[in-house]
């Protein structure tokens, strides 16, 4: 998951700074670490897990273990 916030996060803050992308205000809690939300941190671990989750799954059931 620290994998996911250092190759991330650089990119995330280049577009806010950017306007490549923003935050809309109330469309968040409004706790930011840095520049960006906290909400962002919590969306780019929980896809990293998320994708880390279904290859395992995929590589088990590919051997026919499932």
């Amino acid at each position: 998951m620290a994998g996911a916030l250092i190759f991330s996060l650089p990119w995330d803050v280049y577009s806010v700074t950017n306007g490549i992308w923003y935050f809309p205000k109330g469309g968040h809690l409004g706790v930011y670490l840095g520049l960006l939300p906290i909400e962002e941190y919590l969306f780019i671990t929980t896809v990293a897990f998320l994708a880390t989750t279904i290859t395992l799954i995929l590589k088990y059931k590919s051997r026919g273990r499932g």
